[in-house]
Formats: C-alpha cells, sequence, structure tokens
C-alpha cells in the first residue's frame, strides 16, 4: 500500500522534529500527498486568499458558499 510507505517515510523525518515550522499549506499538502496514494485518506478543498486583496476574497467568498450549501461528503 502507497500510502503506509509513505507514511513510514513521513514517520521518519519527522522523528526530530514537530513541523511547527510549517505553514498550513504545507500541512495540507501533506494530506494532499496520502490522498493520492490511498483513498483511506481524503485531502481537504480549499483557497488561499489575501485578505488585502478584495477580489481574492469575494473569490474565496463565492466558492465557500457554494461549498458549504451543497453536500460535501466523501470525495471532491
Amino acid at each position: 500500500m502507497k500510502a503506509q510507505a509513505l507514511l513510514r517515510e513521513q514517520h521518519a523525518a519527522a522523528a526530530s522534529a514537530v513541523h511547527t515550522d510549517k505553514d498550513h499549506l504545507w500541512h495540507v499538502s501533506m494530506l494532499t500527498s496520502l490522498d493520492e496514494c490511498d483513498e483511506m485518506f481524503i485531502a481537504t478543498a480549499h483557497r488561499s486568499v489575501d485578505l488585502n486583496d478584495n477580489s481574492t476574497v469575494a473569490e474565496a467568498a463565492v466558492w465557500w458558499t457554494r461549498m458549504a450549501g451543497g453536500v460535501r461528503s466523501g470525495r471532491r
């Protein structure tokens, strides 16, 4: 199983680290890597938003409203 191999690799790499220096997107990308290896994992739908840019804020609000208004269970 690919996910088990990836988990072992990540565990070994993280043995001496707690990853507090990594940002949220790094953690989300790790979950996405697991999702790509095994259907046991589900990547989290997400968007990056520049809060100083009104257009990206508006786009994210539309995206969230659509996502939250529909049924969002299981795969994306």
